[in-house]
Parts: structure tokens; sequence; C-alpha cells
């Protein structure tokens, strides 16, 4: 998986921080799902952890090699949390209780939307959360509104 992902990024002349999504099954086989050539909201997990993927490009598209000696890893292990859908996978469904679920949001070391030094993504999410629930029973026409 990782051989044929180097191929293809040398194929196409890929230079810059990328996310691949694969799944595996029950009997541990390789899935391919896509290639994200872009820097991804799952990156800030890499980020809490004290590994800055952008300067890591950066530095080794300025030396023409990959500099991973840069890489001074904070913590090894955190929780990161994809908020809202772990609350519509788990809550929602009655697969989790809301208590259990807000001591695991209380627990996380980063979160996916919610940051209380930076809330703006946060307060964007619910405004357009707000704003499709508005939409949907027809207060906005859709030709005159784009969420």
């Amino acid at each position: 998986m990782v051989d044929n992902t180097k191929k293809l990024l040398r194929l196409i002349g890929y230079s810059g921080v990328f996310e691949v999504e694969f799944l595996i099954d029950e009997q541990d086989r390789y899935y391919f799902l896509e290639i994200n050539l872009r820097d991804t909201m799952w990156n800030y997990a890499f980020t809490t952890m004290g590994i800055n993927l952008n300067q890591i490009w950066a530095k080794s598209e300025e030396n023409g090699k990959l500099c991973l000696d840069t890489i001074e890893v904070v913590k090894t292990h955190i929780n990161f949390m994809n908020e809202f859908t772990d609350y519509n996978r788990y809550v929602k469904t009655g697969k989790m209780g809301f208590k259990d679920w807000y001591q695991d949001f209380k627990n996380s070391d980063a979160l996916m939307v919610w940051n209380k030094k930076d809330n703006k993504p946060f307060r964007k999410y619910l405004l357009y959360v707000f704003a499709r629930k508005m939409q949907q029973i027809g207060f906005f026409r859709k030709k005159n509104f784009q969420v």
C-alpha cells in the first residue's frame, strides 16, 4: 500500500501534505479508498502531538529530501475526536449515552471543530447547521440562499 502510494505520487509529480484513506476488513485485507492531495482537518491531530506536517514538507522542499529528523514528538498518544460525527454515530443511535460521550469529549486532547483558543470554526459550523435547517423548513428560498 505504501509503495504503491509513493509510486502514484511520483508519477503525478505531487509534493505536499496529503492524506490516504483505506479500509481494513475482518481478515486484515486493505482496500484503498482515496488520496486527498491537501492538508485535511485530521492533520490537526499531528499538530497536537507536536508534529508540524507543513513545516516538515517546507524544509524537505528546501533541502531536496525528506527531513524527518526535524520531528520532535511532544506526545506519542492523544485522544482526538471528530465531535459532531462521533456524537451522531454513537449518542444519536443509542450506542453510547450522552454522559459517557461527554466524558470522552472532555478527555480529548484535540477536537475536530471545537477549540477554546479559536472558536471561529465551531461558530461557523453551528451557523451552517442552523442555515441548513432553516432552508429545509422553507425559510430561505434555495435560489437566493447558498449554504
